[in-house]
């Protein structure tokens, strides 16, 4: 373990809402969370930070995908006064905020991607239309329903979606178990709106599961990733895996996969050393969309934002958890369909 005090600088706002629960470091004195008028004076939070401390403090920054590019001038200018930075690298970011020198890095690593092309485009009918920089399916539409603009076009792969996550540092990766975000579909319904799995899955899925680890993890070093990465996967329907992007950055999927593996992911910023290459799923965990207002409950393993997240080892434990959500329609009935859905596909 790193001896120094660590400051975490948390920039975005949806991680701030839970980031206590998945982080119980001793050597953590300070956790801050960036906004606009911070980063418009970063010398006055650089200096209160060196009359506090001095320099005897490392910091860590943790990026949303908003702010992946502007927290380059915030690692630079902590490192021009002499603190030792631990966050994403250029590269890393480079890959994050553009789509397109994603998808030609793929194909020349030879990284398996859904075929793509860049405008004019004369085969009209079974395009996607996806924005460089976005991300959550913002942008997402039909090639025929939009305007030329700053877009690829990417042929639509019909089968489940998956995430892994995966955390590095200077010496080691370790991937997250994944992540079953359901079968897309022509409605172009995006995969945070829908029921999202992780836990132990059958022999079929577990292979697929492995295949998508390693795949993560070679991405990973392929981008300098340091920190928390994400790598989201399509399985079509006759088992293949392709890669569809990657998110150099926390995502939305950690939380679920950090329950189920049973980790205090934020720790890992602090660790010197990880032992494991992969991280086994321990409980089974869901997460729901979610409307009402935000609350936690650790004794319960129930987290709720914008999403609901819970682990659950019986279907009466997921009714009765489901009941305690007021603002959700999503019932037992449903969640048993997604599930079953993961071992009906193959």
């Amino acid at each position: 373990m790193n001896k120094r005090k660590n400051i975490v600088y948390i920039m975005s706002g949806s991680i701030s809402n839970w980031f206590s629960y998945f982080c119980d470091s001793e050597n953590l004195i300070e956790v801050i969370f960036g906004n606009s008028e911070m980063k418009e004076d970063i010398l006055k939070e650089i200096e209160r930070v060196e009359n506090t401390y001095g320099k005897t403090v490392n910091i860590y920054i943790i990026s949303s995908h908003i702010s992946l590019k502007s927290d380059i001038d915030l690692v630079r200018r902590f490192r021009e006064r002499g603190y030792k930075v631990f966050a994403q690298t250029e590269t890393a970011i480079r890959y994050g905020i553009n789509k397109i020198d994603q998808k030609k890095m793929f194909e020349k690593e030879n990284f398996r991607t859904p075929e793509w092309i860049l405008p004019i485009c004369d085969e009209k009918s079974n395009y996607l239309v996806k924005m460089n920089n976005a991300t959550e399916g913002a942008g997402i539409a039909w090639y025929d329903s939009v305007e030329k603009r700053d877009v690829y076009y990417e042929k639509y792969v019909s089968g489940m979606e998956f995430s892994i996550n995966i955390f590095s540092n200077e010496k080691k990766s370790v991937a997250f178990p994944a992540v079953y975000k359901g079968r897309n579909s022509k409605d172009l319904k995006p995969p945070y709106m829908r029921i999202r799995i992780c836990g132990q899955y059958d022999e079929q899925i577990e292979k697929y599961e492995e295949e998508m680890q390693s795949i993560a993890l070679r991405l990973g070093e392929q981008i300098n990733n340091y920190g928390f990465m994400e790598a989201e996967f399509v399985i079509d329907d006759k088992g293949k895996i392709y890669l569809l992007e990657v998110n150099p950055r926390v995502s939305g999927t950690l939380r679920i996969a950090a329950l189920a593996s049973d980790t205090k992911c934020f720790n890992l910023l602090f660790k010197s050393t990880i032992r494991e290459n992969k991280l086994e799923a321990k409980y089974n965990t869901y997460e729901i969309p979610y409307r009402g207002r935000g609350f936690f409950d650790e004794k319960n393993d129930i987290y709720v934002t914008s999403r609901a997240t819970f682990a659950a080892k019986t279907d009466s434990e997921i009714e009765n958890k489901l009941r305690s959500l007021n603002e959700t329609e999503i019932t037992l009935s449903d969640v048993m369909k997604q599930r079953e859905g993961i071992l009906s596909n193959y």
